[in-house]
């Protein structure tokens, strides 16, 4: 398996994946901060942007760390959690827009309150969860 070396600490694959996973977490629970105070109008910012493509991004990210890399079977409860609110949310957001009619132009599109709502608890479990793994081998070691 390959490892990491930094400041006489070794990181796994899997420690750097779930580390940038709480990161994500983050990301998604910011935005929904932001789709909040815009009242679900999208920003125009291009950090906005990079975190909606990062969040994309992760999805396929979680696939190829499930299929490629040799883990724990209680480590692959992330990538499994993570393509399961992916794939729900985009089928949630499709179904709740569905309901209005499109606007013209991708600026005017507002996302329901109750996705944004979605997203934000995901982000907080999602988070406590990559956090209680990443400090697993020091207070559970036997359940690694």
């Amino acid at each position: 398996m390959f490892q990491l070396q930094f400041l006489n600490f070794t990181f796994s694959v899997t420690s750097i994946y779930i580390a940038m996973s709480a990161f994500v977490a983050i990301i998604i629970w910011i935005e929904g901060s932001k789709l909040i105070s815009t009242k679900g109008k999208m920003p125009n910012s291009t950090w906005f942007y990079v975190g909606s493509i990062l969040e994309t991004l992760w999805f396929f990210v979680s696939g190829t760390i499930l299929y490629f890399v040799e883990m724990s079977p209680i480590y692959k409860v992330v990538p499994v959690v993570y393509m399961i609110y992916s794939l729900y949310g985009w089928v949630y957001i499709t179904r709740l827009i569905s309901n209005h009619e499109l606007p013209n132009s991708a600026e005017d599109i507002i996302i329901p309150k109750p996705y944004i709502e979605y997203s934000q608890a995901f982000a907080m479990v999602f988070l406590v969860l990559c956090i209680g793994l990443l400090i697993l081998p020091w207070v559970a070691p036997q359940l690694i």
